[in-house]
């Protein structure tokens, strides 16, 4: 099973919801039509945005697909993003 297909229906739901808003667009774009991955990028989206104050789009390239088909998780993998990138700005004190 993917991410996507282990979440409650009510949490996909949600998601499918927030999906729809101006705020989802480049999650919508990225995923090219695959709704479970749109969403699985917004949640690594707003993971990031809310621990680090910047995109996921924001940090240099890394393989959000790839993380998705191993059925990584969004906050490990946005984990294995932010040690992978540069950070030209700083991580937050005590990361």
């Amino acid at each position: 099973m993917t991410w996507w297909e282990d979440l409650p229906e009510a949490r996909r739901n949600k998601l499918t919801a927030l999906l729809d808003s101006d705020r989802a667009r480049a999650c919508r774009d990225r995923a090219g039509g695959d709704v479970g991955f749109a969403a699985w990028l917004l949640v690594a989206e707003a993971t990031c945005r809310r621990q680090y104050m910047v995109s996921i789009f924001d940090l240099a390239d890394w393989c959000w697909r790839d993380a998705y088909d191993d059925n990584m998780p969004p906050a490990d993998a946005l984990q294995e993003a932010i040690e992978s990138d540069d950070l030209p700005w700083g991580l937050p004190d005590g990361e």
